[in-house]
């Protein structure tokens, strides 16, 4: 290695430390709602592919309206977990109370439709029929929460797959 190369990698680590430690808890929260949207997505993309209950047409039909705008949010709410003794515990009792301690919140879409909000749905129990034993005991339990107040997006979506303007 030379020494370009060398002082190259120097600044780039410097560089992605700082930028770890400027990061407010806002950002990493907005990351992770973003990066859960992408996972729904894909974990139902998988699950339409996998899926023998559709037919081809159909298939195409619904891959048109797995759009991230689609998606409910979906945000995790922390139960009172006291820190104090959190930390006296070992490592497999801390994940425990973590796992006990959280859920995650969905908020429905209001100018989704029902067949889509059904469709998604179904697809979500094909997935969840198809994960493992360990899988399934790390996924969060989740609850329905307040509506989103997110607006309908400007995208061209599929008819179906949204409400008309008289049913919002």
């Amino acid at each position: 290695m030379t020494t370009y190369e060398s002082a190259r990698t120097y600044f780039r680590s410097q560089r992605k430390r700082e930028n770890r430690k400027n990061h407010s808890k806002e950002d990493l929260e907005k990351a992770r709602r973003r990066q859960r949207l992408h996972n729904k997505l894909h974990r139902r993309k998988a699950a339409l592919e996998a899926s023998t209950t559709y037919r081809e047409e159909d298939k195409k039909e619904v891959l048109e309206a797995l759009e991230l705008e689609l998606m409910s949010l979906e945000e995790s709410e922390s139960n009172s977990t006291s820190d104090c003794d959190f930390e006296q515990q070992g490592p497999r009792e801390q994940v425990e109370k973590r796992k006990r301690g959280k859920a995650m919140t969905t908020r429905p879409i209001p100018w989704r439709s029902e067949q889509a909000t059904s469709i998604f749905t179904s697809l979500d129990r094909k997935y969840g029929r198809r994960q493992t034993e360990q899988a399934k005991r790390m996924t969060l339990p989740r609850h329905e929460g307040a509506p989103s107040k997110r607006q309908r997006p400007d995208k061209n979506m599929p008819g179906w797959a949204i409400t008309s303007d008289n049913e919002f």
